[in-house]
């Protein structure tokens, strides 16, 4: 996979924010709070297994790109690696993930999946929602990914390279949804 940086296309809106490196994502107005729905999805999203572990979330998302079938095994990879680190995130940082969703969708041509950043439009991407209670913002070092002799703090900037669009929706109840799609 080639290493892109993204930039917001779209300016923040009180429906969410793109989150910083990311193009925000045409299905950003759908709203915060409650279950995310279908709409777009070639495959229903999965919302029926609580997910609290990263194991658990590469549980669910490795099981709705087996049914979708056939998917590179770096679109597969990526996806398990993104759903890892951000429901990581949501533990070490925010007190634990309180709503988790899958589904795979087709992106429409110049967004989504591809766009003006060189990526191909039109492909098919998993989304993958990850909600928490807290609703500071994920935040990065710029050189977390070059830095060979760091520890930690990569999570969030590998979720930057790997996704093509993502968003930091506020819940009515407080906390946020980080809503991804990774292209597969």
């Amino acid at each position: 996979m080639p290493h892109r940086r993204f930039t917001v296309h779209l300016p923040p809106t009180t429906a969410g924010d793109a989150l910083p490196g990311l193009r925000r994502s045409p299905h950003a107005a759908r709203g915060a709070g409650g279950a995310v729905g279908t709409d777009g999805d070639r495959s229903a999203t999965c919302t029926g297994t609580p997910v609290r572990t990263p194991a658990q979330a590469r549980r669910v998302v490795s099981d709705v790109l087996c049914a979708e079938g056939a998917v590179s095994p770096a679109g597969r990879r990526n996806a398990l690696l993104v759903a890892s680190e951000l429901v990581t995130n949501a533990v070490r940082h925010a007190g634990g993930v309180v709503g988790f969703a899958v589904g795979v969708e087709t992106a429409p041509v110049g967004a989504a999946a591809g766009g003006t950043d060189g990526r191909p439009g039109g492909g098919t991407c998993v989304r993958i929602d990850v909600e928490d209670a807290v609703g500071s913002r994920p935040r990065t070092d710029p050189t977390a990914l070059r830095d060979p002799y760091r520890l930690s703090g990569r999570g969030w900037a590998l979720v930057q390279l790997l996704a093509a669009t993502g968003d930091v929706l506020p819940l009515p109840g407080g906390g946020k949804r980080v809503s991804v799609t990774v292209p597969l």
